[in-house]
């Protein structure tokens, strides 16, 4: 399947640690937003939480991996939750933050104006359109 997600919201970058599979170090990781299909497959495997885990922690692990196109030679069907439960502490959270920053980035994307979150701009967009601007309802 095509991606429909442009190559400039991509983040590419490096693990502090890396994760050692098969005895190979993968540090090379490429981060991208998630379509909407992704982020239902992402929810769908977020409410499955193994016993004995933290289901908040476990629902930030999908998403780091739902986001993860690649690291190092990995294909991303291998990056998994289970995966990096093994990963280095310092490593997840590099992640995590790096995740939570293009999100950020991708949110206030827009012209500069940034969305509203749980939101669309629907309306102050529709503000514009009718000649009724913000100094009309100020």
């Amino acid at each position: 399947m095509r991606r429909l997600i442009h190559e400039s919201l991509s983040r590419s970058f490096e693990l502090p640690c890396g994760l050692v599979v098969d005895g190979e170090v993968h540090v090379d990781v490429v981060i991208e937003p998630l379509t909407m299909r992704e982020s239902m497959a992402y929810e769908a495997l977020a409410r499955e939480v193994p016993d004995g885990l933290d289901p908040e922690e476990w629902r930030a692990l999908c998403r780091i991996v739902s986001m993860t196109r690649r690291l190092g030679s990995l294909p991303s069907d291998q990056v998994t939750p289970e995966l990096l439960l093994d990963a280095a502490e310092l490593d997840v959270v590099f992640l995590s933050k790096a995740c939570n920053q293009l999100m950020a980035e991708c949110s206030s994307f827009r012209g500069g104006r940034g969305g509203r979150a749980g939101g669309s701009d629907a309306g102050s967009q529709r503000d514009g359109l009718d000649g009724e601007g913000a100094a009309a309802h100020a």
